[in-house]
């Protein structure tokens, strides 16, 4: 049985940033960030946020589950093959939301 929150609407991906500890560094990282969602896809208040899965793969098509974080952000290393990324919202029933966007992460050489 679904309820409305199985449905949660997260915001599409807001930003990929690249971050580097010091120049030259070759363990380059990047931060992919979102926006909270406030509401449940019926428009009611979304007060039982419990975080974000990070879904990753090598197709659009074949995204898999790589974690759970509580932070509206993830970071990821520099990679030499191309990764796809989205998220979905999860509140404290377990009810997950539809896939985010998904984005492309840049190849590094």
């Amino acid at each position: 049985m679904k309820s409305k929150c199985a449905r949660l609407r997260i915001a599409a991906m807001v930003g990929i940033a690249w971050t580097s500890a010091c120049a030259g560094d070759p363990y380059r990282t990047f931060k992919l960030s979102w926006a909270t969602p406030m509401h449940n896809e019926d428009g009611s208040l979304l007060i039982d946020l419990q975080g974000y899965y990070v879904y990753v793969g090598l197709t659009p098509e074949a995204l898999a589950p790589l974690y759970f974080t509580t932070d509206s952000t993830a970071v990821f290393g520099a990679g030499t093959v191309r990764r796809y990324v989205a998220v979905t919202s999860v509140n404290t029933s377990g009810l997950e939301s539809a896939l985010s966007a998904v984005v492309s992460l840049p190849v590094v050489p």
